[in-house]
């Protein structure tokens, strides 16, 4: 949790993933939630897939990017979202990815279009 915690504070706020996206030429994010590493590694093998078949795709860890861009992913022309999130215990979410979780969980969050 320390390691999260510490890559937060580098990046106040976090990055844009819609930049990011436009920057590198991609048109599919995978985002994970991974507290083992499982859920990461399935991530990684989805996009090597997903270049197979012409897509350009990236892998992104959610506590590194600022949740409220993911709103702008709709203006990312052709884009596919992916979410594969793993959860631990009771079903609750992995470290890394528990403020997508609560930013999901907002009534107010609207994401049509993703």
């Amino acid at each position: 949790k320390q390691w999260y915690q510490r890559r937060v504070a580098i990046t106040p706020g976090g990055l844009d993933i819609v930049k990011r996206m436009t920057d590198s030429s991609k048109k599919m994010v995978v985002f994970y939630g991974s507290q083992t590493g499982t859920a990461e590694e399935f991530a990684t093998r989805l996009c090597k897939e997903a270049r197979y078949y012409g897509i350009s795709a990236m892998s992104a860890d959610p506590i590194e990017y600022d949740v409220e861009t993911l709103k702008e992913l709709r203006d990312v022309e052709d884009h596919i979202s992916v979410f594969l999130m793993a959860t631990y215990g009771e079903g609750e979410p992995t470290d890394n990815a528990l403020q997508f979780h609560e930013f999901i969980k907002n009534e107010e969050t609207d994401l049509t279009g993703l």
